[in-house]
């Protein structure tokens, strides 16, 4: 009877701490599947997103990780110039990041596409052409 008793116990104890270590296993970490990085034409852009950050990436294109590495509200004024590209499938839909760096302080990481406005060509000075849109500057007379 004493040995069905352990037996019994015994095999409780090991459920229980199977069930534990299997819902802290899952709940540890997200990970994301992501698509092999291709490289892209050189575009400069910039971001008016202060909320968010850059990222490192960990793992493997299976299981795929963010970590944060540069906050966005302090590179306002940056030009991000980006040079690959890569699609993370997240919650069932595929997302678009870009590896950006920064030429004045080195900052690189991955950002979300949606988080990138094309940045303008300098305004040119002389209107050579009539269709232009801006305001024609007032000549001397």
């Amino acid at each position: 009877m004493k040995k069905i008793v352990n037996w019994l116990l015994g095999s409780v104890l090991m459920i229980a701490a199977v069930t534990m270590l299997s819902s802290v296993s899952a709940n540890a970490s997200t990970y994301y599947h992501r698509t092999p990085t291709r490289a892209t034409a050189r575009k400069a852009y910039y971001t008016t997103d202060t909320k968010s950050h850059t990222f490192r990436a960990n793992g493997n294109y299976n299981r795929w990780t963010f970590r944060a590495n540069h906050d966005l509200k302090n590179y306002r004024n940056t030009v991000w110039t980006t040079t690959q590209q890569t699609d993370i499938i997240m919650h069932g839909k595929k997302v678009r990041y870009y590896w950006v760096h920064n030429s004045k302080n080195g900052a690189t990481g991955w950002i979300w596409s949606g988080q990138l406005k094309p940045k303008l060509p300098p305004h040119p000075k002389q209107h050579s052409s009539p269709e232009c849109a801006c305001p024609k500057r007032l000549s001397k007379s």
